[in-house]
């Protein structure tokens, strides 16, 4: 990640977590969630069937 900070914001628009990469990660909060769902889905393709 090239960030030098990250700004996650609520469904508010408050901000509610910042970091960079490795620390909202290690968290464990909203960004990690995000970034893990992300991770997971990198591999699917849609298939018509």
């Amino acid at each position: 990640m090239a960030a030098d900070q990250i700004i996650v914001l609520g469904d508010d628009g408050s901000i509610v977590e910042v970091g960079t990469h490795e620390v909202l990660l290690a968290a464990g909060g909203n960004y990690a969630a995000f970034w893990n769902q992300r991770h997971r889905a990198s591999g699917w393709r849609l298939v018509a069937g």
